[in-house]
């Protein structure tokens, strides 16, 4: 009988150190579900936030390329109204040269001849007084957001 006794104790011990191990599994995988649940949650959050990084990179990158496509058009319109500029300096100049002309004629016609080297043909009235006006002044087209300074039109 006592050998009865001890056997039925003994397995009773199993038992208990069976519920205790099966415990400690089912713990053990419940935790480890949760750690892999919140694995994968932030796996999900990584990989979204690795194609907005993504996006966002190309989104500068088309933005660096408008930019500078920008600035090249800017540089373009800056060069024609310079050249267009010189090309009005020119035309002062030479409406200049053509007023002292026309200054000096007209006082060799009527007999008192300015003296050679006198300078402007405001000396003898200003350009108003003469029939010509001064050239309106330009608009400024170097403003962002215009397209371009002919589709404005470059005269006030």
């Amino acid at each position: 009988m006592s050998e009865l006794e001890e056997l039925i104790k003994l397995q009773k011990d199993a038992v208990k150190r069976e519920a205790k191990a099966h415990h400690s599994h089912s713990s053990v995988l419940s935790s480890f579900q949760k750690e892999s649940t919140s694995f994968h949650t932030l796996r999900q959050k990584f990989e979204a936030a690795q194609a907005r990084l993504s996006s966002s990179e190309q989104n500068v990158g088309n933005a660096r390329k408008y930019l500078e496509e920008a600035q090249e058009g800017v540089r373009d319109v800056e060069e024609r109204v310079r050249a267009k500029r010189m090309e009005v300096e020119g035309f002062k100049e030479e409406r200049n040269v053509g007023e002292k002309e026309r200054v000096v004629k007209m006082g060799a016609l009527s007999g008192n001849a300015p003296a050679q080297g006198m300078g402007s043909p405001l000396r003898n009235g200003t350009t108003e007084q003469m029939g010509h006006t001064q050239a309106p002044p330009m608009k400024d087209v170097s403003s962002p957001g215009r397209k371009s300074g002919r589709k404005l039109g470059i005269w006030k």
